[in-house]
C-alpha cells in the first residue's frame, strides 16, 4: 500500500499495516514529480526512482533550489544551490574566467618565446660546427698507438 502522507504512513506502520510513503511534489513549471521510494525532499539523490519523463526539473525547497536530472525513471544528477552559493558561483566564475584568460595569454607568449629560443639554438649549433682531424701520437710500444681528435 502506498500512501502520499508521511504521517499517515508512519502511523499505519506502527499499527502493523505495511505502508510506504511516497514523495509527490511539483517542479517550478508545475510538473508533478513522484518519488515512490522516498518520503522527504532531503532524500532526493542519484539513483532514486522517479515517475517522470526524462529531463531536467527545478524544485524550490525554501531558499534552496534543487535541480534534478532524470534518465530512464531514475535520478541521474542532483544539484542543490543556495542563494549564497549562487552568488559565490558567479564570483568564482568571473575569477576563473580572468585566470583562464591570463593563462592562455601566458601560454601564447611562452610558445612565441620558445620558437625564438629554438631558432637561436639552431643558429648557435650551425655556427659551432667544425672539422675534426685525427692525429696519431707516437708511443713506445708498437701496435698500440692512441688516436686523438683535434678540434680546430
Amino acid at each position: 500500500m502506498k500512501i502520499k502522507n508521511v504521517f499517515l504512513a508512519s502511523l499505519l506502520t506502527k499499527m502493523g499495516v505495511e505502508a510506504k510513503a511516497e514523495l509527490v511534489i511539483d517542479d517550478s513549471n508545475g510538473v508533478t514529480l513522484t518519488f515512490p521510494d522516498i518520503s522527504e525532499i532531503s532524500e532526493i539523490a542519484e539513483g532514486v526512482a522517479i515517475d517522470a519523463t526524462d529531463g531536467t526539473f527545478v524544485i524550490a525547497d525554501g531558499e534552496n533550489t534543487i535541480t534534478v536530472i532524470v534518465l530512464s525513471g531514475v535520478v541521474s544528477s542532483v544539484t542543490v544551490e543556495t542563494p549564497a552559493a549562487a552568488e559565490v558561483n558567479a564570483e568564482i566564475g568571473a575569477e576563473t574566467e580572468a585566470v583562464l584568460t591570463a593563462i592562455v595569454e601566458e601560454v601564447t607568449a611562452l610558445k612565441a618565446a620558445n620558437l625564438k629560443v629554438v631558432a637561436e639554438l639552431k643558429d648557435l649549433k650551425a655556427s659551432l660546427k667544425h672539422e675534426t682531424k685525427e692525429v696519431t701520437a707516437p708511443t713506445a710500444e708498437k701496435g698500440k698507438q692512441p688516436t686523438f681528435k683535434v678540434v680546430g
